[in-house]
């Protein structure tokens, strides 16, 4: 089988992973939504919008340790206040930063979590919640090449060839969709297993790609990166600094580390 790990959003929901990629997926949003023109943001596998903070939850070691500091940076303080008490997915986020003449296209396999996130966003008229496999669905829809938008594929990993298929939507979306920003979150792993989403990259998706890392050296799952092509002149430098203080600040003393580095 490829199954490498066994998933429920809801397991994992405001660990330090989850923490870095929304901290970093709102700073782009942020510095997008003020360009010309409405935003589409599109996401492969959007789950249920919101989670529980289930006591002895992967939460407390990861947004449960920022909650309540002093010293959180603004775009980890906005995350963090933005949460208030739950943990928010990838969709909420994205529908708390848009503007009313944007939109979102909301990616969901399974029908609970489906219904779920619909119920969190009620009658939301920018939204379009789409039901169906995740990759499929979003190398269905081909946007015009200058149009305005995020694409974010976090898919759960639990198939080894989830990284080879994230690599091909990448290539396939970079050819054709000069005005998008890509973003793959992804798990890194003891074993290095990440590595088969860079080795299947074009070499043309390569070139416009900054990869953001952290590695706070856990067990299991030792690391969260975010791969993002196209990104915006002015996410760079606020990133590396909310990269840096995520990693330091979530990792296990001398085992938080980070790096950018091109794929």
């Amino acid at each position: 089988t490829d199954a490498v790990i066994g998933y429920r959003h809801a397991d994992h929901a405001g660990n330090f992973a989850d923490d870095h990629k929304h901290v970093l997926l709102r700073l782009l949003l942020r510095t997008l939504r003020n360009g010309p023109g409405p935003l589409t943001f599109v996401e492969s596998h959007a789950g249920a919008g919101a989670y529980t903070r289930e006591p002895g939850g992967a939460w407390e070691d990861g947004l449960g340790r920022l909650a309540g500091r002093a010293d959180l940076p603004e775009g980890v303080a906005d995350y963090v206040d933005t949460c208030g008490e739950a943990v928010i997915g990838s969709p909420l986020h994205a529908a708390e930063l848009l503007g009313a003449l944007d939109r979102l296209v909301l990616v969901e396999r399974d029908p609970a979590a489906a219904r779920r996130l619909a119920a969190c966003l009620g009658e939301d008229p920018r939204c379009t919640l789409v039901r169906g496999d995740g990759f499929a669905r979003v190398h269905d829809w081909h946007p015009a090449s200058d149009q305005r938008g995020l694409l974010l594929l976090d898919p759960p990993y639990v198939e080894a060839a989830d990284y080879q298929r994230v690599a091909r939507v990448l290539n396939a979306k970079a050819a054709s969709w000069t005005g998008g920003v890509l973003v793959a979150w992804y798990p890194g792993w003891r074993d290095r297993r990440e590595q088969a989403l860079h080795a299947a990259l074009d070499g043309a998706t390569r070139e416009t790609a900054t990869d953001l890392r952290i590695d706070p050296g856990r067990d299991g799952m030792t690391g969260s990166g975010l791969l993002v092509l196209n990104p915006p002149a002015a996410f760079a430098t606020v990133a590396r600094e909310l990269n840096g203080w995520l990693a330091e600040s979530l990792g296990r003393g001398a085992m938080g580390r980070w790096r950018e580095e091109t794929p």
